[in-house]
């Protein structure tokens, strides 16, 4: 099934050259182009698009206020395009919203694309269509300062109280969410859950040794071990039967 696409953009130029992006993806549908806030709440009503690329600063109103306005409740995927990303991150974190900085470029389109068909398939298992993530995205914190980080090149990712610690190399990151969203945004052939608190990349692990005590121990390519529960030791054992990932 086609995720059916809202293009509101106010900059004809840009609105076209995201259709010509859309256009490229098969699995996109344009169902409407709007040039303010108004018609593109009129739209979501009545034709209920999928994916939704809004301007964040529409001449009537705001993308967010766009979103707000038609009570998407996280569905459909909003993507805002914004020369400004930072402007949102409060709103990026939730995870049913996304980001485009201007000028868009073919890379950047489609790593936000695959997102949100990732997103759908955890939604809508049964009828959205599966997608490799090339690229995902993480918002972390340091020094009050945001980073984007490619989420394929995470170590591992730790629950700390009311925090997530990002690990990449010998850097840290802090970003406020939790493991069980983070967990259903990543791919599972990628990120493994191993304890209540890790989600670990398994492109970083070098090996895993199964412990006398029934737990596992994952070593990571630069020598950091990280130890699974005992709770996760059956869905492990599942894992690393599998063969291939």
């Amino acid at each position: 099934m086609k995720l059916r696409t809202l293009i509101a953009e106010d900059e004809p130029g840009v609105r076209s050259f995201l259709s010509g992006l859309c256009a490229r993806r098969p699995e996109l549908e344009i169902v409407a182009q709007v040039d303010t806030g108004s018609a593109a709440i009129d739209i979501i009503r009545a034709r209920q698009p999928n994916l939704l690329l809004l301007e964040a600063e529409l001449p009537d109103m705001t993308g967010l206020d766009v979103l707000r306005t038609a009570g998407t409740d996280g569905d459909p995927y909003g993507v805002i395009v914004t020369k400004h990303p930072e402007h949102h991150l409060a709103e990026l974190q939730s995870g049913s919203l996304s980001y485009l900085t201007k000028p868009v470029s073919r890379r950047q389109f489609d790593r936000v694309i695959d997102a949100a068909i990732a997103r759908r398939a955890v939604d809508h298992p049964a009828v959205a269509p599966a997608a490799q993530l090339r690229g995902l995205q993480l918002i972390g914190e340091r020094a009050h300062r945001f980073y984007f980080l490619d989420a394929h090149g995470v170590d591992y990712l730790e629950a700390h109280g009311n925090y997530i610690v990002i690990h990449v190399g010998h850097e840290r990151f802090l970003t406020r969410t939790t493991l069980k969203h983070l967990s259903s945004m990543l791919p599972a052939q990628e990120f493994a859950r191993i304890d209540r608190s890790l989600l670990v990349n398994l492109r970083r692990v070098a090996y895993v040794e199964r412990q006398e005590s029934g737990r596992f121990a994952f070593t990571l390519r630069d020598g950091q071990q990280l130890m699974s529960s005992r709770e996760r030791s059956a869905a492990i054992v599942r894992l690393l039967r599998a063969g291939v990932r």
